[in-house]
């Protein structure tokens, strides 16, 4: 009796002892895998790096997202620093300046209302045209910049630079609604800047980028009117 009792527990003790056991070997094989890896991984590091432990000179090929790289159109520098907008509100400030500051005697110009009228709403005309023009075109509107296409359309039928005889005729009808003799500066100062500076630069750029087509635009239109 004493015998099959002692039996019993041996069995049951044997038993408990293969049902814990045997995930305990299977957590040992999977320690004893890993370190075989990072094994592997030190035999490496230590290959790379050479038993003076300097840098490497190869590593394992790593994909890396591809470079995108912009390209940015070239420009020159134009010979005027200031835009010609701001150029232009630069002369008029001068000139409500200078007549602020050394008073002429105002004269009186018959009409000077609705001619100076005229003439800022048909340079705001032809400046907006031709600006918006451009930005319908996709083609750069600041002086230097590389022409993307050569327009020859809406205002660029009467005039080649209808973006500046709008500030011409704008600045002009300052000089009829102030009527100061000061406000004669400003389109003349602009229009010596543009016409001998600006365009001459302008034009060349187009005729290196538009060669023959550009020179007949330049005998079909007017750099002007």
């Amino acid at each position: 009796m004493e015998d099959a009792r002692l039996w019993v527990i041996a069995t049951s003790r044997a038993r408990l002892g293969a049902r814990f056991c045997i995930p305990n070997e299977r957590a040992t094989a999977r320690l004893v895998s890993l370190f075989k890896h990072l094994s592997l991984s030190g035999a490496r590091l230590r290959q790379a790096y050479g038993a003076a432990g300097t840098r490497p000179t190869s590593y394992d090929t790593v994909w890396r997202p591809p470079i995108q790289t912009t390209i940015i159109p070239l420009m020159k520098s134009a010979p005027i620093i200031m835009p010609p907008p701001i150029l232009m509100l630069a002369l008029l400030i001068l000139a409500a300046l200078l007549a602020w500051v050394v008073p002429i005697a105002s004269f009186a110009i018959p009409l000077h209302g609705v001619i100076a009228a005229l003439f800022i709403v048909t340079g705001l005309g032809f400046s907006g045209a031709g600006f918006f023009t451009f930005r319908y075109r996709r083609t750069p509107v600041r002086p230097g910049a590389e022409p993307a296409l050569l327009v020859l359309e809406g205002p660029y039928r009467i005039t080649r630079n209808p973006m500046y005889l709008g500030l011409l005729l704008f600045s002009t009808g300052w000089f009829f609604g102030v009527q100061s003799i000061w406000f004669v500066v400003p389109p003349i100062l602009f229009f010596l800047l543009i016409n001998f500076r600006l365009i001459p630069f302008e034009e060349q750029l187009l005729r290196e980028h538009f060669g023959a087509d550009y020179e007949t635009y330049c005998q079909r239109v007017r750099r002007w009117l």
